[in-house]
């Protein structure tokens, strides 16, 4: 050994990996892209499609975001790109009237909110579970 403590020619506590330390490395993950989200195939809203549909979409683009990495800052924009008709009329003039870029700054959970609000009115709601 050389009486170098027994690391071979490792001089200075090297581990033979030129000094780096993997422990509890993590890769850096690329953000997606609009195409990386549109790969996932989210699904389309068009509004008129009831709160069963409205329900599946949200679930639809949590999985879609959580698949290709789509950071929160993009998960508003991204998923209104996928309104259709009365849904992308109402979105559109939600976004003129607060403004481009407050309506993109908008979190997930308050995109939520809005379109339940919209969608499924508070006495719908209490009506359907009364129905129950």
């Amino acid at each position: 050994n050389g009486g170098n403590g027994g690391n071979g020619n490792r001089e200075n506590g090297e581990n033979g990996n030129h000094g780096m330390n993997y422990v509890g490395f993590m890769p850096m993950v690329r953000e997606c892209t609009f195409q990386d989200f549109l790969k996932c195939k989210p699904h389309t809203f068009s509004g008129t499609e009831g709160i069963v549909r409205l329900t599946r979409w949200f679930e639809k683009m949590e999985t879609v975001f959580n698949i290709s990495n789509c950071p929160p800052k993009c998960q508003v924009k991204y998923a209104t790109c996928t309104l259709q008709d009365s849904a992308l009329t109402r979105w559109n003039s939600h976004k003129r009237t607060i403004g481009v870029d407050a309506a993109y700054a908008m979190k997930w959970a308050g995109l939520i909110e809005l379109m339940t609000e919209v969608y499924c009115p508070r006495n719908e709601i209490q009506k359907m579970e009364n129905e129950l």
